[in-house]
C-alpha cells in the first residue's frame, strides 16, 4: 500500500518526539557508524539511511503562502522549492532544519497502513504534503520540534556549551554555525532544553527565574 501523511496522527509529547528523533539517530549510526563531528549529516541520512530522494522543483505559492518544500512519502521524495532558493542561500541553515523538518513528517507522520491524502493548497498534486509556516498547525509544529532535536541532538548540545557562557551572543553564533543551522533554531533549541531564557528585549539569562531577578534589581 502506498505510503501517506496521516492527517489524524496523535498528540505527542516533547520528551516523545525527542526520543523518536533520537532513534533515528541511533539507526542511522548502527548502519554508518557513530557521528562525533558537526554538523549532522542531514542529507546523507536521508539519501543513504532513508532510501530517499532530494529533488528541486518548482512549487507554486498562492496569495501569501511561503512553501519551502514538500514530502511526497508515495515516490519517496522531498522536494525543496527552487522559487526559494535564494531564501537557503540568504539564510544559512535553513535548508538543513527544513530538509530535517521533512524527515520529521517522515518518522512521525507517514503510514503505509491507510490511504489518507493531506492537501495544503488546493490544486496539489496527488500525494504531496506541501509544508507551510504556520506554528498553530500540529504536524508542523511536530516535525519542527522533531527537526530540532535531529539536527541539534541534546547531547551534543551539553557537550558544545560546557565551558562556554551561552548568555553572550557571540558564543550562540559560533554554536549556531557549529551545528549548520540559524541563530534564530539554535536559540529555541537551547529555550526548549531550558538552557537559556530570552526576554523580550532580547537579553539572555540562564533561566526565566534569573531574567525575573534581574528585571527587579533595575
Amino acid at each position: 500500500m502506498t505510503p501517506q501523511i496521516v492527517t489524524d496522527a496523535p498528540w505527542l509529547k516533547p520528551e516523545s518526539i525527542e526520543a523518536k528523533a533520537q532513534a533515528r539517530l541511533s539507526a542511522y549510526k548502527a548502519e554508518f557508524g557513530a557521528t562525533t563531528k558537526l554538523p549532522i549529516p542531514i542529507e546523507h541520512l536521508i539519501e543513504a539511511h532513508l532510501k530517499l530522494r532530494i529533488d528541486w522543483d518548482v512549487i507554486e505559492e498562492k496569495g501569501d503562502d511561503v512553501v519551502l518544500a514538500y514530502i511526497n512519502p508515495g515516490e519517496q521524495t522531498i522536494c525543496m522549492n527552487e522559487c526559494r532558493r535564494a531564501h537557503f542561500e540568504n539564510y544559512w541553515g535553513t535548508e538543513v532544519f527544513t530538509l530535517a523538518h521533512e524527515v520529521g513528517h517522515w518518522d512521525l507522520h507517514v503510514s503505509d497502513t491507510e490511504f489518507v491524502q493531506l492537501t495544503l493548497l488546493d490544486d496539489v498534486k496527488p500525494r504531496e504534503f506541501l509544508c507551510r509556516w504556520n506554528k498553530y498547525d500540529r504536524l508542523e509544529w511536530q516535525a519542527n520540534r522533531y527537526a530540532a532535536a535531529l539536527a541539534m541532538p541534546e547531547e551534543m548540545i551539553v557537550r558544545e556549551i560546557k565551558g562556554v557562557d551561552i548568555c553572550q551572543w557571540p558564543n550562540l553564533y559560533r554554536l549556531k554555525d557549529r551545528f549548520g543551522v540559524t541563530i534564530t533554531a539554535f536559540c529555541r533549541r537551547l529555550e526548549e532544553l531550558g538552557l537559556i531564557y530570552m526576554s523580550e528585549d532580547g537579553t539572555l539569562c540562564p533561566s526565566r527565574a534569573a531574567s525575573c531577578n534581574q528585571l527587579n534589581l533595575i
